[in-house]
């Protein structure tokens, strides 16, 4: 009987030994569940999809209620509850929020929001602002923060006071979903000082986002409705390769380049993503895919004869430059007027002069005004 019991106790033993193991394993994928399904939510709000969350809340076990001590999940669901038209409950789940929650910071902000809805001005500055004026030291990462202080400063007719939180804001995190309507308010904020110019600069920084932002929003829709389509987070690559964030360009285009690379309008994006970081070797290497994987690529064949010029291959530039020029429809196009001169230019590095002069003038002829002689 002492041997069965020692078995016993040694399985319970292993057990909990298991147990233990495992409880990391477990605590880390709720982790990474819960890091995705904020994710999910915060784009579906970016997206104007407030039901998604609504749903998504509801099939949660334990519903709402489940979300008393997440403050960050809290206050998305509250903003969904409010861009679907329930303020009231929107404010009731955020006053619901247990004496633990974390980052309590994120429920501020989303009362705020409701202050600012119902115009309750002073309210949102009591939220948002110390005394002093400055946003309050707990909100100094959280960027609508920022935003919905100089909007409700705006609203209230000190838009002198709202410039600093809008230019801090639209500083800090230049391509928010906001900085376009943080830029136009900024722009009424200039005119009231008479200064012109700073407003015309307001105004077209504003509109230049609002542009990107509508580019931005059409391509994640896409992604959403075709997830493995390459053509949409293309386009997303491209947009982030316009706004200079590098990493965000290559997240985009990785996983297309891997999972379609006959998706050749990839490795001109590619190309265009490796020269903007001055990886003109890795550059070069893309635009040449490219080229071999569609010969109708004509921006990336532009690209690349251009990478061979200045490279010192004027013959591989030629023959890139020519095929180019020769084309049916890009030859005569005018975004790569640019070419005929290259290639005039090529050809009389090589001494063809004659060929150059009837490069040069087709050159002209498209409208083109820069000297042959401005390469020697």
């Amino acid at each position: 009987m002492r041997a069965l019991w020692l078995s016993l106790a040694l399985l319970v033993g292993a057990a909990q030994v298991v147990a233990a193991q495992d409880a990391p394993v477990e605590v880390e994928r709720a982790a990474d569940a819960r890091a995705e399904r904020i994710a999910s939510w915060r784009e579906a709000l970016e997206l104007d999809l407030a039901g998604e969350v609504l749903a998504s809340v509801a099939a949660l076990e334990g519903g709402a209620a489940s979300l008393s001590a997440d403050g960050e999940a809290l206050a998305l669901y509250a903003s969904a509850l409010a861009a679907s038209g329930q303020r009231d409950a929107a404010r009731r789940a955020l006053r619901s929020a247990s004496e633990d929650t974390t980052e309590r910071a994120a429920i501020d902000v989303a009362l705020a929001a409701l202050d600012l809805d119902e115009d309750r001005l002073a309210e949102v500055e009591a939220r948002l602002a110390e005394e002093d004026g400055s946003v309050r030291a707990e909100l100094q990462d959280a960027p609508r923060a920022w935003f919905l202080l100089g909007r409700a400063r705006v609203r209230a007719g000190a838009t002198g006071r709202a410039r600093v939180p809008l230019e801090a804001f639209v500083e800090r995190w230049p391509r928010h979903a906001d900085a376009p309507a943080a830029w136009h308010m900024l722009a009424q904020e200039a005119l009231e000082r008479r200064d012109l110019e700073r407003a015309r600069e307001c105004r077209e920084r504003g509109a230049e986002l609002g542009r990107w932002h509508a580019y931005y929003r059409t391509r994640r829709l896409q992604c959403r409705a075709n997830p493995d389509a390459p053509e949409p987070r293309i386009g997303l690559a491209q947009l982030w390769i316009a706004a200079e964030d590098w990493n965000r360009a290559r997240a985009e285009l990785d996983p297309v380049l891997t999972r379609h690379p006959e998706a050749c309008a990839a490795w001109t994006t590619l190309g265009e993503l490796e020269r903007k970081q001055g990886r003109l070797a890795e550059s070069r290497a893309a635009y040449a895919r490219a080229v071999a994987c569609d010969p109708d690529q004509h921006v990336a064949r532009f690209a690349l004869g251009l990478l061979l010029v200045d490279a010192g291959e004027p013959e591989a530039a030629r023959v890139e430059l020519e095929a180019l020029c020769d084309d049916e429809h890009a030859g005569s196009d005018r975004r790569f007027v640019g070419a005929h001169l290259a290639l005039a230019r090529v050809l009389v590095e090589l001494g063809d002069e004659k060929s150059a002069t009837r490069r040069y003038a087709r050159y002209r002829e498209l409208g083109g005004t820069e000297a042959l002689e401005a390469s020697r």
